[in-house]
């Protein structure tokens, strides 16, 4: 499994994907996912295995407390549920938002 930040070029398997987590998760637009990739994809990680996405976070550090982090959207793919696909990106998220928060004095 490799984890990634959310590119420009994952928008529609990513909109693919997300269309599997209704009624939990539903799909945003494509101008919504546009603006994860290019303004916050360190917190927008994917998860892929060869050419298939297994899951994707969603997620934002917050302006107003720099050391949150708010996390909007939590998918696996059903094939790959139950298998430490979402505990991965989580962990992924954590971590990028602890040292983004060093680099900024949290």
């Amino acid at each position: 499994m490799n984890i990634v930040p959310l590119r420009q070029d994952d928008i529609p398997a990513i909109l693919e994907l997300m269309e599997k987590g209704a009624p939990y998760v539903r799909p945003r637009t494509t101008s919504d996912y546009w603006l994860y990739a290019n303004l916050f994809s360190s917190t927008c990680p994917i998860a892929t295995y060869g050419n298939q996405f297994m899951g994707a976070v969603i997620a934002f550090r917050s302006q107003d407390r720099p050391d949150d982090v708010y996390i909007q959207d939590v998918i696996t793919h059903p094939d790959h549920r139950r298998t430490g696909v979402a505990t991965a990106l989580l962990s992924s998220v954590r971590d990028r938002a602890q040292r983004a928060s060093s680099l900024w004095g949290g």
